[in-house]
């Protein structure tokens, strides 16, 4: 689990924190699409790009809704 967040290989998020739950309320499955900022499509390149940062934004959408949320390590 990184920054609390399990995602799959198609960059759908499946399972959450319970601290993470409880300030966004988003209830999996939500796609991921961004991380700071840049649109994210494919497993190798999130993992690519969270190996390198400590701080992040990340973008996920969840019934044609889009939600960003800072995360931290």
């Amino acid at each position: 689990m990184h920054f609390g967040i399990v995602v799959d290989k198609d960059l759908n998020i499946v399972k959450l924190s319970k601290e993470l739950f409880n300030k966004t309320y988003i209830k999996p499955p939500a796609k991921l699409i961004k991380v700071n900022s840049y649109k994210v499509k494919s497993f190798e390149e999130l993992k690519k790009i969270l190996s390198f940062n400590k701080n992040v934004t990340i973008t996920v959408e969840k019934d044609g809704i889009q939600i960003t949320i800072p995360l931290r390590r």
